[in-house]
């Protein structure tokens, strides 16, 4: 196990440290961008995630002062292949903070694979024996760390962005149609129901639960329910785009078409009505993140949209073996 430098400390956070892991979270964000920006994850939705243990799977590394330097978690979800990630504030980087937080992630998995191996533990299957991490591919020191403890790169994903002050196609809606804005919460079941089906080919893919799910979609400050459409074709949805502003930039969370109205133009008329909206209120810098190899075709979409490759990621599995 790695060792923490003089005067950092190793601390236990609670649901309480949320906001203060946020600044760090988005701190290093910004540094990793070049740019004043926030990160697309909110930590808070986290609190609200039924398969997140706080006590034992978040880590946080204090510095000699006791402000935050780093933070780290496990996330073993019921039927999904665990991750683990590691943030390092810009100030604290360059000493192996990461590997400390990668470690103490990977140990907590094999906790949970042991304690559901003994049926303490019903969250993880007792056959999963990888772990999953991203790292971006400007994190040369982590990757290599991440090589030499024998973690395999096997997927690619992109950031895309585009600036919508330069200009935008206006959508084109398919016959067949209604478009509405989000009844919540009226139509959050339905859609998170959508959601499953329309991601289920996705690398990655797990059942997340109801409560997760619609967690991650309205727990930001600056969530807008007039920025989650729904395309119904009568009354079923067919498909939907979510986004919410996130300090200067907005963020797409979803853009999911289910498999009976693939092929009819309806992703892309979505996703140009999200742009339309976000630009409407002063909003032109806007992002998501995408499979490289997505099985739908997303990337061809996000570009005949408009948007380009701007950070690449790649995701390592290592084999934590019996």
């Amino acid at each position: 196990m790695a060792d923490l430098p003089p005067g950092y400390t190793l601390a236990r956070p609670d649901a309480s440290d949320a906001r203060v892991i946020q600044t760090l979270v988005n701190a290093c964000e910004s540094a990793d961008c070049g740019e004043q920006r926030e990160d697309d994850w909110e930590v808070a939705s986290d609190v609200l995630d039924p398969a997140v243990d706080i006590a034992r799977d978040w880590f946080l590394i204090r510095a000699p002062h006791g402000e935050p330097a780093a933070f780290g978690s496990a996330y073993c979800p019921p039927g999904a292949e665990p991750w683990t990630l590691a943030y390092v504030h810009p100030l604290h980087r360059g000493r192996l903070l990461s590997a400390v937080l990668l470690e103490l992630a990977e140990q907590r998995v094999r906790e949970h694979l042991a304690e559901r191996a003994t049926g303490q533990d019903d969250r993880v299957d007792p056959k999963t024996s990888t772990v999953l991490t991203i790292c971006e591919d400007t994190k040369t020191q982590r990757i290599a760390w991440l090589c030499a403890r024998r973690y395999r790169r096997v997927r690619d994903s992109y950031a895309m962005r585009i600036d919508l002050s330069r200009g935008f196609a206006g959508s084109e809606w398919p016959a067949g149609f209604e478009l509405r804005q989000a009844r919540l919460p009226a139509d959050e079941r339905a859609s998170y129901e959508a959601d499953l089906e329309a991601f289920v080919e996705h690398f990655g893919y797990y059942e997340q639960s109801f409560e997760a799910w619609k967690a991650r979609h309205e727990t930001h400050p600056e969530f807008d329910p007039a920025l989650w459409l729904i395309a119904w074709s009568g009354s079923e949805i067919a498909g939907q785009v979510a986004g919410v502003r996130r300090g200067p930039a907005a963020y797409i969370d979803d853009v999911a078409v289910r498999k009976p109205w693939r092929g009819r133009g309806l992703a892309l008329a979505l996703l140009l009505e999200e742009f339309a909206r976000f630009h409407a209120r002063g909003c032109d810098d806007v992002y998501l993140f995408v499979d490289a190899e997505n099985p739908t075709g997303a990337v061809r979409l996000y570009e005949k949209a408009g948007m380009k490759v701007w950070r690449r990621f790649g995701h390592y599995r290592l084999e934590l073996g019996s």
